[in-house]
């Protein structure tokens, strides 16, 4: 099992019950204080001042930080924004996180981080529930990959109408083991880059998509399960390994370009594992990934593409894994139960008292543990195979794919079975090669009275033997 997830299951779990502990162990008997307007010196939000409640829009300006001690409660007493155009640095602890929630049944606005002037936030150990938006991390009309580091780690979105987002495009982020769940939508990251870094995070039960994500970020080592839409979306086309994305009720995975998926656990999912219509080429590659079976006639009904219709790109899902990918979070069943999950009580949305839990050592940002180097898998990938046979008195050649013959032209390479499709996949490949065919893969085909003959995987019509 990936050490890396066990260490994130474990830090949330730990917060959920620190959460629970400051909610029922509070004293009442701390006054409130009121919070609004332009933040324009540096300033520490204390617990002996818990809870804070903003009665407006809290602005910090740009150049100045705001610090917020563990174990804080800021409760938003209306629709109203925390906007960074400086610094947020919101670091609890395990057993002292720091609460961002409404304080009536009215919600609340967002958390902004507005990096395109300098704004960035450093959180980690924090529940953010009850927003429109957790957090939004990007510019504010102005676009472009510029400003500082933004993480947000170790916390937990829920209850909101989308976990994160960002308007326009974003600069340097990482979103880091976080549980991100009973939300709308759980991550909706449209405006990609490849300095963002999506690591260790759960995105389940959220009743609509989990993860829209566009761009060229890293996406790796995340859960993926039991939303109530699809499970991941968008333009795959950054690092999207060590993944298990099961138990959505729509699609698994759907592409809106090429995508590139491999080593990932795709299973149980209500619709298609893979749902490829995108108009082809490009093609997309999906290999060693686990399909919840190694039966590839089952493979193949799990992905959609340019074999249920030829308007689409194929998926060459050619070596796949023979068992679930250990490297990423384990759901054996691919039933959405991770297997080393154990129940978690929940907060309520609203605190009712204020912590006075001992806060211990502050982490810092590099207090996260990211893996840098990809491992090595160890599942055997499974070779490619295909049947052929060569009629007699005929230039063609039949190939089975799946359960259907398909008729391919020997000179040409051409499919004449009425079906326009000439690239199959990476289990075959058939194209003219000078009066022959060339089939990439491995498999059987007869030498037959067409003297065709099966050598370093080129199929030649040549002297026979």
């Amino acid at each position: 099992m990936c050490r890396y997830w066990s260490l994130s299951l474990l830090a949330l779990t730990v917060l959920v019950l620190g959460a629970l502990l400051a909610v029922t162990g509070a004293s009442r008997a701390r006054a409130e204080t009121y919070v609004s307007g332009t933040i324009s010196t540096d300033t520490t939000w204390t617990l002996a001042q818990s809870p804070y409640i903003a009665t407006g829009d809290i602005v910090v300006a740009p150049g100045v930080t705001l610090t917020i001690e563990p174990a804080v409660q800021v409760r938003f007493d209306g629709f109203y924004q925390l906007w960074i155009k400086g610094r947020l640095e919101a670091v609890g602890t395990p057993g002292s996180p720091i609460t961002f929630s409404r304080n009536s049944t009215t919600g609340w606005n967002r958390i902004h981080v507005q990096t395109n002037i300098g704004g960035s936030a450093d959180v980690h150990y924090a529940i953010v529930q009850g927003a429109t938006t957790a957090f939004s991390v990007g510019h504010e009309g102005g676009a472009g990959f510029n400003g500082p580091l933004t993480t947000i780690a170790n916390s937990i979105l829920r209850g909101n109408g989308t976990g994160l987002t960002n308007p326009e495009n974003w600069g340097p982020l990482d979103i880091l083991d976080n549980e991100v769940s009973g939300n709308g939508t759980g991550l909706s990251l449209t405006h990609g880059s490849p300095q963002t870094r999506i690591l260790g995070n759960r995105v389940i039960n959220n009743t609509s998509t989990g993860a829209d994500i566009s761009g060229d970020p890293t996406f790796s080592y995340n859960l993926v399960s039991g939303n109530g839409g699809d499970g991941l979306r968008g333009n795959i086309t950054g690092v999207y390994t060590y993944n298990t994305i099961t138990a959505n009720g729509g699609n698994g995975v759907v592409p809106f370009d090429y995508a590139n998926l491999q080593y990932n656990n795709i299973c149980g999912n209500g619709g298609y594992a893979l749902y490829y219509a995108i108009p082809g080429p490009p093609d997309a590659t999906a290999t060693n990934n686990w399909w919840g079976t190694t039966d590839m006639v089952a493979i193949d009904a799990l992905i959609l593409d340019g074999l249920d219709n030829p308007a689409y790109g194929i998926v060459s899902y050619v070596p796949f894994a023979s068992a679930p990918v250990p490297e990423a979070p384990p759901d054996t069943n691919c039933d959405g139960v991770d297997d080393n999950a154990t129940p978690t009580p929940t907060a309520t949305d609203t605190p009712t008292a204020s912590p006075t839990l001992t806060a211990t050592s502050t982490p810092t940002a590099t207090d996260t543990a990211v893996a840098t180097n990809t491992p090595t898998p160890t599942e055997t990938p499974v070779p490619p195979t295909f049947l052929c046979r060569f009629r007699d008195g005929s230039s063609t050649l039949d190939i089975l794919l799946g359960n259907q013959w398909r008729v391919f032209d020997a000179d040409s390479g051409l499919d004449v079975s009425g079906t326009g499709v000439w690239f199959i996949r990476n289990l075959v490949r058939v194209r003219g090669n000078a009066g022959g065919l060339e089939v990439s893969g491995m498999g059987l085909c007869p030498f037959g009275p067409g003297r065709f003959k099966l050598t370093k995987q080129i199929l030649d019509r040549g002297a026979g033997d």
